[in-house]
């Protein structure tokens, strides 16, 4: 058990699992157990999704309080004390820490909703476009791997479990017909990697720590790309998004061999053009400009805001965006012949006011504090 759990258990010699044999040994071992149980849990009926669901939420949820109990108990038998324990980075709000529990609560959640439920069908697309995506990239640079550990060892058992079960699930929602890949929802993972930056980015400020290589990317200065704070971070967004794209093009590629032969159904109508145009412009807004608000908050109030509660502003850009999102699908079904209930049309004109409120809010501040240098 010590060999398995202990502290104190390093290795004579570290072990290099960048780019060589013992890279592609991990890599077999990660698709092995991806693959052997993607085939072995079948699960047909509709109880046996739900158990399956539950179970694999319960292991991603004991594994990850279980990485937080074994680092809380190293520091405190190398004599530390719960003031000085680093919870900040051991509850960790790193891309796939975030994705770890997002999954949890997205399988909980789905074992007991409708498969269609919209608000669950944008989870799982992140669980595609975004865990899934950060699983493959912590296998295929494996800094996560300690190498001055034994790989039977606890912390890299559970890294590698982990992060495979980040693969496994949304193949798994695939496999039992939850989750079809198409890519006109594209910009569902597109708005999870936006919150996964905002709320990184406030993690990174409130505990000057580098969450999801927020603050900086240690991988482009590797290459010599040193690229200042936050401008590297469009960058980095490009190179991980353009991998989703790859994936939803190949989910798009499978549904179309998949379905070929299907009596073609004919597009929706659009009966309002206008409405359409609204819509268009309100997912736009959604992504584009939350994200530009989230590069120039964090780059213009990064000095004054550091270590503090007024963090919390870099959350302001995920939560325009989901409003924005709520209002551009409401104009794109009425765009095509929905009608708006009166709550429906109340609730657009209220979150659009008071969206356009807070970046009006921030665009005078930003303004002023830019005037004051």
């Amino acid at each position: 058990m010590n060999f398995f759990f202990g502290h104190d258990v390093k290795l004579a010699q570290e072990i290099d699992w960048f780019f060589n044999v013992n890279h592609l040994f991990l890599v077999c071992i990660v698709a092995s157990v991806v693959l052997g149980l993607y085939f072995a849990l079948h699960a047909k009926t509709q109880k046996g999704q739900r158990v399956t669901k539950l179970v694999l939420a319960g292991i991603m949820l004991v594994l990850e309080v279980s990485r937080l109990i074994y680092a809380y108990s190293w520091h405190m038998q190398n004599g530390g004390t719960v003031a000085n324990f680093n919870w900040w980075w051991e509850i960790s709000f790193q891309m796939c820490a975030i994705m770890s529990w997002l999954t949890i609560i997205t399988l909980i959640v789905s074992a007991f909703v409708k498969k269609d439920n919209k608000i669950v069908q944008v989870f799982y697309n992140i669980l595609f476009g975004v865990a899934m995506i950060g699983g493959i990239l912590t296998f295929t640079y494996p800094d996560c791997i300690n190498g001055t550990l034994p790989l039977l060892h606890f912390e890299n058992v559970q890294t590698i479990i982990q992060h495979s079960l980040l693969i496994l699930a949304p193949l798994y929602l695939i496999k039992v017909g939850d989750l079809k890949v198409r890519f006109k929802n594209i910009w569902m993972p597109a708005l999870g990697f936006l919150g996964n930056g905002c709320l990184a980015m406030t993690a990174s400020l409130l505990s000057g720590q580098n969450f999801s290589f927020m603050l900086k990317c240690d991988l482009f200065e590797l290459v010599g790309l040193n690229i200042a704070f936050p401008w590297h971070l469009p960058l980095l967004i490009i190179i991980v998004f353009a991998l989703t794209i790859i994936v939803y093009g190949i989910g798009e590629l499978v549904y179309f061999i998949k379905h070929r032969k299907d009596d073609k159904i004919p597009p929706q109508k659009i009966v309002n053009k206008n409405y359409f145009a609204m819509s268009v412009v309100s997912f736009v807004i959604a992504g584009v400009q939350s994200m530009i608000m989230l590069l120039l908050i964090s780059g213009a109030f990064i000095p004054a805001i550091k270590n503090g509660l007024a963090s919390l502003v870099c959350l302001l850009p995920i939560l325009v965006a989901i409003a924005m999102v709520m209002i551009g699908v409401n104009y794109k079904r009425r765009a095509h012949g929905e009608k708006f209930t009166k709550n429906n049309q109340i609730a657009c004109v209220v979150i659009m006011f008071i969206c356009n409120i807070l970046i009006g809010i921030w665009n005078l501040v930003f303004f002023l504090k830019e005037n004051k240098k």
